[in-house]
This record gives structure tokens, sequence and C-alpha cells, in this order.
């Protein structure tokens, strides 16, 4: 902030919004990688759509 060489806005400095995010989810879940595989209960989703033709119109219900 001191050096007159470099922008002065403190954003433009600072680390970003998302890298403080990742740190905090890390530190509560020991890895990003663990986090996001807890959504899906680590398990692989696999799409069997070939082509976007074949893909539903709209959003089916669960209980179908």
């Amino acid at each position: 902030m001191k050096d007159p060489g470099i922008i002065r806005n403190r954003l433009k400095i600072s680390p970003p919004f998302k890298t403080r995010s990742v740190a905090s989810v890390q530190k509560e879940f020991g890895t990003f990688d663990r986090y996001l595989w807890q959504f899906v209960k680590g398990k692989t989703i696999i799409h069997r759509v070939r082509s976007s033709k074949k893909l539903p119109s709209r959003r089916r219900s669960p209980t179908r």
C-alpha cells in the first residue's frame, strides 16, 4: 500500500475472496476434494446422454 509504483486499491492486492473460501473449506473438511465428494456420497455420476437433443426438456420428478 505504501509503494507508489503499484496499484493502491486494497481489493486488487489482497487475496481474492474465493481463495479465502477454499482455505476455510480445507480447514473444515481437510481437503477441498473431500468437501466436493460429500455431495455425491463418494460416487461418480455417469451421464449417458450422448447428444444435447436427447436431454430432457425439463427436470423429472424424483418419484418417477
